[in-house]
């Protein structure tokens, strides 16, 4: 029997994942960008309720990635978020995956049988997984869209349920059983968010004379929300822009660059890029975010060297980039790398 595709599964994606965006930048401070890179398989030292997971054997799922530590007060306040998540998409096909940091593995053990945790929890007791999703924050979140991708992050209080709809919309459109056969390759491409090539497949659709009411349904939906999705984005990159976090502006309009090439809106796209690149402010700041980057990347908190060396980095960056927004976010990690040094003092 074939499934009719629900009509409004891509502006539901488009919405959540628009918020997504939105949501990224306020907390860029606490979380070493992710988004739209290939997520990381997580590796603990002890896992509770199954095996360590690969990521490549979930696709099609949608993976919820929480970081938690059991004895951080902020963590706490949101044991019952996590709970409740686990509950609320039993349904569907979801995967909650929680790494319990910055803890004994007793401790971590003791956490499991307080919360009755149900879902797939590590300890990640080495730090490798921490170390693959660096953040001076905890808790923290990541959803894992159905193609393995970090599709958004921030933290768990900001976790909306449409930030998860628009993943579940994405996840419908692996079922190819389920789509109407002419249909597939614009909702292929549509998922995966090539654009130019979904609203060519989509118009060539809605020429076809012989192709079905539903097909061509989902044809319109395509093409429309392909639209709206970016009136909204260019809504996020105005107020990034507006708040000076031109850094992440321009990332953003890369991005757009790339799924919006081949539409009739690429040539605004290029336009508002060729406009942010040519400005020396822009790019300066953007270029502070990069090598601030960088010193996350290559600053193993797991090592005091490591941390040492990492401050005196965030120090120098701080002076030579003072009054940016990548200064704020470099102070935030000097606070985090102090309080890991100091607790390593104190073994």
């Amino acid at each position: 029997m074939r499934i009719r595709p629900r009509p409004a599964w891509l502006a539901v994606a488009a919405a959540a994942l628009s918020a997504a965006a939105l949501l990224a930048p306020p907390v860029a401070a606490d979380i070493a960008d992710r988004l739209d890179q290939k997520a990381a398989d997580p590796a603990c030292s002890t896992w509770w309720n199954g095996k360590a997971p690969k990521l490549a054997k979930l696709k099609g799922r949608v993976v919820v990635l929480h970081f938690h530590d059991p004895d951080r007060i902020t963590s706490k306040a949101f044991e019952g978020r996590v709970k409740q998540l686990a509950a609320d998409h039993v349904e569907q096909p979801f995967t909650l995956i929680e790494i319990l940091v910055d803890c004994d593995e007793r401790d971590a053990q003791s956490y499991v049988a307080r919360a009755g945790a149900t879902w797939l929890t590590g300890w990640d007791g080495k730090g490798d997984t921490a170390a693959a999703y660096p953040g001076s924050s905890v808790p923290r979140t990541y959803v894992i869209g159905p193609d393995g991708v970090v599709a958004w992050q921030a933290h768990i209080g900001a976790l909306t349920a449409d930030v998860l709809e628009a993943q579940f919309a994405r996840a419908r459109l692996y079922d190819e059983k389920a789509l109407p056969r002419k249909a597939k390759a614009a909702a292929k491409a549509a998922r995966e968010l090539r654009f130019g090539a979904a609203t060519k497949a989509a118009t060539k659709l809605l020429g076809d004379p012989y192709a079905k009411d539903d097909e061509k349904e989902l044809a319109r939906t395509i093409l429309a929300e392909i639209k709206r999705y970016h009136a909204f984005q260019m809504k996020v990159v105005s107020a990034l822009e507006k708040d000076l976090d031109w850094g992440v502006a321009l990332q953003r309009v890369e991005h757009m660059r790339e799924i919006y090439r081949g539409t009739d809106v690429e040539a605004e796209v290029e336009a508002h890029w060729l406009e942010l690149d040519a400005n020396p402010r822009v790019t300066y700041v953007a270029a502070a975010e990069r090598l601030l980057a960088k010193i996350i990347d290559k600053t193993d908190v797991r090592k005091k060297r490591d941390l040492e060396a990492g401050l005196t980095e965030l120090r120098t960056f701080i002076e030579s980039y003072d009054n940016t927004k990548p200064a704020e976010r470099a102070r935030t990690w000097v606070t985090e790398y102090e309080r890991r040094l100091a607790a390593m003092e104190k073994r």
